[in-house]
């Protein structure tokens, strides 16, 4: 399947899906319980969002709220075409936290990176890798593993985080701004992000 479910007052068998959409509200609603369950509370919270930022307010999660949640570009109303209510996720699948370019660098760990979440039907477990592609300062290219560790237990529950980090990169890379592009493993979703980073 390809793109994010349409989600609805109720919904409770979207794995880890709801939990995900739940994060995400989380941050301009802070007292929203992280359930997994598409409950009352859920749906005023998706309301409130989507009157703040200009949506029909009629609770349905569809492309367009997602667009908005995960700040990717503006997307036209639409669904997953699914009846309601019918949306499953059979096995592992991963999904960027976000499009905004999300990714950081740490200077004291010497890596690069950025976080995933959860939102099949299965554990993920740490240790995996991600494809790393790196465009530096120059133009010239390289490619790396990045190691995905988790971040809130191993293995990473449906709607719980991991992180997919690079590291060693100060001595290949050198100073200057740098363009890391990360691609997840093509059985968990194989979905790309992009991010810059500074070496100094």
């Amino acid at each position: 399947m390809a793109g994010e479910p349409t989600l609805r007052h109720r919904n409770e068998s979207a794995e880890g899906w709801v939990k995900y959409l739940q994060q995400l509200l989380v941050l301009t609603d802070p007292d929203l319980v992280e359930s997994g369950v598409f409950d009352d509370d859920t749906l005023l919270a998706v309301q409130k969002f989507q009157r703040a930022h200009g949506l029909l307010d009629d609770g349905v999660v569809g492309d367009q709220t997602w667009a908005a949640l995960r700040f990717s570009q503006p997307h036209t109303p639409h669904t997953d075409g699914l009846a309601p209510h019918t949306h499953h996720e059979d096995g592992p699948r991963a999904e960027w936290y976000s499009e905004y370019h999300q990714g950081t660098y740490d200077a004291h760990d010497d890596s690069a990176g950025a976080f995933l979440v959860n939102v099949g039907s299965v554990p993920l477990a740490a240790g995996g890798q991600a494809h790393a592609t790196i465009t530096k300062a120059d133009g010239s290219q390289l490619t790396r593993d990045a190691t995905i560790i988790a971040t809130d237990g191993d293995p990473a529950q449906p709607g719980q985080g991991l992180f997919a980090q690079v590291r060693q990169l100060r001595e290949a890379l050198g100073t200057g701004t740098h363009t890391v592009e990360l691609t997840l493993p093509a059985e968990w979703s194989g979905q790309r992000t992009s991010f810059t980073i500074t070496i100094e």
